[in-house]
């Protein structure tokens, strides 16, 4: 297994983790993360990737005569630039649809309703409303709609991985 596979892995699984009640069967009267102390499915094949880069790093520091901890480092990085990439990639759609915008004195996200750094990037609807980036980012994830004049963004977002 590769960087690209162990990444990809990693990425379904944080989308399986983030959107709990999508894939949950749970009832309400246990709480499945919890069952006799035992990790869930999800926190046993996060834990089983780790040992996957942990042994992908021990083959490469043999084959290369190189130091285990330096070469684990270097596996670590990798996968994690290629999860940045693969997380990148249903973000796109979004981020499409936002305008770059520079920050003025004293404009204020609307979403977290905190003051923006003058001379930063932020992001515009087309109502022209401005926001820092990952604000409504994680805003447009929820709900389709401005914040502030709940002007209707359409996205068409994959959310295959």
């Amino acid at each position: 297994m590769d960087e690209l596979q162990i990444a990809t892995e990693e990425a379904e699984v944080l989308h399986r983790m983030s959107n709990w009640g999508v894939y949950s069967t749970f009832d309400g009267s246990y709480d499945p993360r919890t069952i006799g102390g035992k990790l869930d499915p999800d926190e046993l094949r996060l834990a089983k990737l780790e040992g996957m880069k942990r042994e992908l790093a021990r083959l490469r520091a043999r084959d290369g005569n190189r130091e285990f901890d330096v070469v684990l480092r270097e596996v670590e990085f990798e996968v994690m630039i290629q999860l940045g990439m693969i997380l990148a990639k249903s973000i796109d759609p979004v981020l499409k649809g936002l305008k770059k915008v520079k920050i003025e004195e004293g404009e204020v996200c609307g979403v977290c309703q905190e003051e923006m750094e003058m001379g930063d990037e932020g992001r515009a609807m087309e109502c022209m409303h401005k926001f820092h980036g990952f604000c409504i980012v994680q805003w447009l994830k929820m709900k389709k709609t401005c914040p502030l004049c709940r002007y209707e963004m359409h996205i068409h977002q994959d959310t295959s991985f």
